[in-house]
């Protein structure tokens, strides 16, 4: 539920619509049931050409979810990309961080990304754009929405259980 503030942000500082995936039956999930349940939601849409994912959560920081995503979308992906330009039409040429610089590579459309912070610098809501959110589509969607077999996604579908976390000091 949390997640919804976030959406309502991203309307404010220019997103079209949103789609809040918010279901108890997505609670405990680790990174492959979270790209389950992504990928259900996702594949609903009528028609999308790039997925944007962040580099990694800010829970676990493991970084796998948007190129499980992308083979469950059975689409192309690339990760800890920090610059994107069109290229020809249909591709994208990505800027890719590497451990000594970077990689161009050029990926086809529809794809799954996922982007670093360096990829932009985050616009501020304005008046305007938080007034605007009364305007926008913000839908729910529940695992039934999506047709998600529940037993994919959620603490059930998570083949990986976290037993212990602890930060260092």
């Amino acid at each position: 539920p949390q997640a919804k503030k976030t959406l309502e942000e991203a309307l404010a500082i220019g997103a079209d619509a949103a789609i809040h995936l918010c279901d108890q039956a997505f609670a405990g999930a680790d990174t492959l049931a979270t790209a389950q349940a992504l990928a259900d939601g996702i594949g609903k849409l009528e028609h999308f050409d790039l997925v944007l994912c962040g580099a990694a959560t800010i829970d676990s920081g493991t970084g796998q979810v948007a190129l499980q995503l992308a083979e469950l979308l059975d689409l192309p992906g690339i990760t800890d990309a920090e610059e994107l330009t069109f290229d020809e039409e249909q591709s994208l040429l990505v800027r890719r961080i590497w451990e000594r610089g970077y990689i161009k590579a050029r990926i086809k459309l529809p794809a799954v990304i996922a982007v670093t912070n360096k990829i932009n610098q985050p616009r501020l809501p304005t008046i305007s754009g938080i007034m605007a959110i009364t305007n926008k589509e913000l839908n729910s969607w529940c695992a039934a929405d999506t047709s998600t077999d529940i037993s994919c996604v959620g603490h059930s579908g998570s083949p990986t259980q976290f037993f212990e976390m602890s930060e260092f000091h």
